[in-house]
């Protein structure tokens, strides 16, 4: 008898594999990394359990136009009562 096996067979019986040990995966995302090992070391899956990401249900947005635009803060403009800075300054010493 030869029984072959594509990677979602293999991920699904590794799923249940873990499920048999008594480990909750119900709401957990399960990310399989599978390998082939060289010469006789054969495959090996390293699995990582990790819970569900939130979802995002709703954004907020509100829309901007020039009467409700604000003032932009990170403005380039110099103040004239602002120290100058010396560029050419050691910075120590």
């Amino acid at each position: 008898m030869n029984i072959q096996l594509d990677q979602k067979e293999i991920e699904a019986a590794i799923r249940s594999y873990i499920e048999e040990k008594g480990l909750d995966i119900s709401d957990k995302t399960i990310d399989i990394k599978m390998t082939a090992g060289r010469k006789h070391n054969g495959y090996s899956a390293a699995v990582t359990i990790e819970p569900k990401s939130a979802t995002v249900t709703s954004v907020n947005t509100a829309e901007v136009t020039p009467e409700t635009e604000s003032k932009d803060t990170n403005s380039t403009e110099i103040d004239p009562s602002e120290e100058k800075i010396n560029k050419d300054a050691p910075l120590f010493g």
